[in-house]
């Protein structure tokens, strides 16, 4: 397609700031009501099966925007991506915020399912939408996506938490501010044909299969790791109540910190992979994620525990962004590339739709340290598979 003709190729600030914004679509529809959890399982002690509707409420979404992402992209290449964009943000607003006119579990669980196909959709536009600029702005909107999707979680978290104080219903209202991305999504350009994607010579040909060329050790650990992704954020609130943190404000507080250090995590990513290249990030990513989770199960104290959240969230971060380069490195080509994130995003968030029955059953019979020492075996056991992941790995050919 000749790019003076292609839509896409003249994108301006409004349109690039709607493609940013769906990082924190994530963060906002995935992680922000985490400091809210505690408070809602109080409202509703009395209801049967409240421990576990309440941790499903917290982590439902991850695993139904994974499941639905791939239907999102059908929805994309029939209606357009501009109005998948524009219909998943309204999702989003009543899945998330319609939970504060609820008195029912199953209610605000429905709700979130809502607000999970809605950020499928979103984001699955929003990637749609970078992919298909000039190939020397991608670079640049990848990595303001990805610094927003964090930055927004520092002032957020504080807000959830503050909000909770008075009322849970109060902070469910917060995701009405993904309303702000509808007049941002009408600059961005209408239905039209993608383009043609064109192999690199000597590229290798795309890898079929049901791991889309994903090394099955990789698609395992990026499974392990979203457990603890989804710990970090939906249920560090636990643990912090059981050591005397039960304030929804200071939860707020503590979690926009772990954001901080997230946030320094993603944010020094290429600055490192230049140095020591994804193979020793993966490692590294596992390694603080080790550390972070066995400082939070021995923790005596606030101070304790957020340090260990702090190098839990720098783990996740790194291991994250290092998995989708590893992802991209394996598929072989650029047509493959899509495919094979597909499949690392489901594994990174499906996986998160067992944690509720692992923390459940573990946090109830031992306590919240012990599912966070638990987690802290399980990334050790990924650290072990990635070395095994590397040396399988063979040798680049010579240039």
């Amino acid at each position: 397609m000749d790019q003076a003709a292609d839509p896409w190729s003249r994108v301006g600030v409004v349109g690039k700031a709607a493609l940013i914004a769906i990082g924190p679509f994530v963060a906002i529809g995935l992680f922000s009501m985490g400091s809210v959890l505690p408070r809602l399982g109080q409202e509703f002690a009395s209801v049967p099966n409240a421990a576990l509707l309440v941790q499903l409420i917290g982590s439902i979404v991850a695993p139904v925007f994974a499941l639905a992402s791939p239907l999102a992209g059908r929805l994309i290449n029939r209606f357009g991506l501009r109005t998948v964009y524009m219909a998943s943000v309204v999702l989003m607003a009543i899945g998330g915020a319609g939970p504060a006119l609820c008195d029912d579990l199953t209610a605000i669980l429905a709700l979130r399912v809502v607000l999970a196909i809605g950020v499928a959709g979103g984001l699955t536009a929003g990637m749609s939408g970078i992919a298909r600029l000039p190939e020397s702005q991608r670079a640049t909107v990848l990595g303001l996506n990805s610094f927003f999707g964090g930055a927004i979680c520092l002032p957020l978290f504080p807000l959830v938490g503050m909000l909770a104080e008075d009322s849970w219903r109060l902070a469910f209202l917060t995701h009405l501010i993904l309303l702000v991305a509808i007049p941002l999504a009408l600059a961005l350009p209408g239905h039209s044909a993608p383009k043609v994607d064109t192999p690199h010579a000597g590229a290798a040909p795309a890898k079929a299969g049901i791991l889309a060329g994903l090394p099955v050790i990789l698609a395992i650990v990026t499974a392990l790791s979203g457990l603890a992704m989804v710990a970090s954020s939906m249920y560090t609130p636990f643990l912090l109540a059981s050591i005397g943190v039960t304030e929804p404000a200071k939860i707020g507080q503590l979690l926009a910190i772990m954001s901080l250090f997230s946030l320094a995590g993603s944010g020094s990513y290429g600055f490192m992979h230049k140095r020591i290249g994804t193979q020793a990030l993966l490692k590294l990513g596992l390694v603080s994620m080790v550390l972070g989770c066995l400082v939070i199960a021995l923790a005596p104290n606030v101070v304790m525990a957020t340090a260990g959240m702090s190098l839990l969230a720098i783990g996740v971060a790194v291991y994250v962004s290092s998995a989708y380069a590893a992802a991209i490195e394996s598929a072989g080509s650029e047509s493959a590339a899509p495919a094979a994130m597909g499949v690392l995003t489901f594994c990174l968030y499906g996986s998160q739709m067992a944690f509720p029955f692992i923390s459940g059953q573990v946090g109830e019979s031992a306590g919240p340290a012990a599912v966070f020492m638990l987690l802290a075996g399980l990334m050790v056991l990924g650290l072990v598979m990635i070395f095994a992941l590397h040396r399988r790995q063979p040798a680049p050919a010579p240039a």
